[in-house]
């Protein structure tokens, strides 16, 4: 996240917020999975870590994203699982919500104030039988040029 000139302090707020939620919704997956076990996947479907990260949002005082909180990817780029609270967006995605080891999902979370600004971040991790691999490398430091 770059800022040209001195940002407000409730766009750095907002950043550090949508950053808490992602890393506390990485964590999440990544402890998820027992390590070495083969199988049945997650014990936990993606409306859990989605709900854990909208909460982080809300409780800094912020609107919740509008979105899901990630989905998977594939042959398509949106496709199942999805990683959401949003009833029909899991019904959408099939009978199975489960999170299993080998799949490919977005971390998606957001804050965005209308007429204002935005922001996201997001990665895309694969699901191992012993944790997460961050499969996007972008930076996460906020840097601020000039002032």
């Amino acid at each position: 996240m770059i800022f040209i000139g001195k940002p407000k302090d409730e766009w750095i707020k907002a950043y550090n917020t949508v950053l808490q939620a992602q890393a506390t919704a990485l964590e999440y997956l990544a402890s998820s999975l027992p390590a070495g076990k083969a199988g049945p996947g997650l014990e936990r479907g993606g409306d859990t870590v989605d709900r854990m990260a909208r909460d982080i949002v809300e409780k800094a005082g912020f609107p919740t994203y509008p979105h899901s909180l990630g989905h998977g990817v594939g042959l398509d780029i949106h496709e199942a699982p999805r990683l959401t609270i949003k009833k029909d967006e899991i019904l959408k995605a099939g009978p199975s919500k489960k999170l299993r080891a080998g799949m490919v999902v977005t971390v998606e979370p957001g804050i965005y104030i209308e007429g204002q600004y935005g922001i996201r971040i997001e990665d895309l991790i694969l699901l191992k039988e012993d944790g997460i691999e961050l499969l996007s490398k972008s930076d996460k430091r906020l840097i601020i040029l000039g002032n």
